[in-house]
C-alpha cells in the first residue's frame, strides 16, 4: 500500500463527498488502501483472495488509520466512519462484505477508472 499511484479525475469535485473535508478524507483513504493486483490475505487463520480495487478492514483499524495524527477533538469514531461507509454504499460508491471479525469492501467502478484510459 505504500507504493505505486491512483488516478484522481478532476470531476471529483463534483462529488457529494467532495463537499465535506471528513467524508472526503475517509473516501481518499478508501481509494488508497485497495489493491491494484488479486492477491491472497491472511485474516486470522483464514485465507482471502481479494480482487482488484477490494481492501479488508475492521472498524477499529479503520478508525486507528483514519485518525491517526489527528488532533484529540478532530478525532472520529469507528461508529461515525462506519456510518458513512454505509452512505457511500447506499450511494453506489462501494459495496461492503461484512462478517463478524472483517469485512471486505470493494469500490466500485474502480476497474473503469484506475485501468481505463480516459
Amino acid at each position: 500500500m505504500h507504493n505505486g499511484y491512483i488516478k484522481a479525475y478532476r470531476k471529483i469535485v463534483y462529488s457529494p463527498v467532495f463537499g465535506d473535508s471528513k467524508k472526503f478524507k475517509l473516501w481518499f483513504l478508501c481509494l488508497c488502501k485497495v489493491t491494484h493486483t488479486e492477491h491472497k490475505q491472511y485474516v486470522g487463520n483464514q485465507i482471502l483472495v481479494l480482487e482488484k480495487g477490494q481492501f479488508v478492514t475492521g472498524r477499529q483499524s479503520l478508525a486507528r488509520e483514519y485518525n491517526k495524527g489527528e488532533k484529540p477533538s478532530e478525532i472520529v469514531s469507528e461508529h461515525t466512519l462506519w456510518r458513512w461507509l454505509k452512505m457511500f454504499e447506499k450511494d453506489g460508491m462501494l459495496h461492503i462484505e461484512s462478517s463478524t471479525k472483517y469485512s471486505v469492501i470493494t469500490v466500485l467502478n474502480w476497474n473503469y477508472y484506475q485501468l481505463g484510459e480516459q
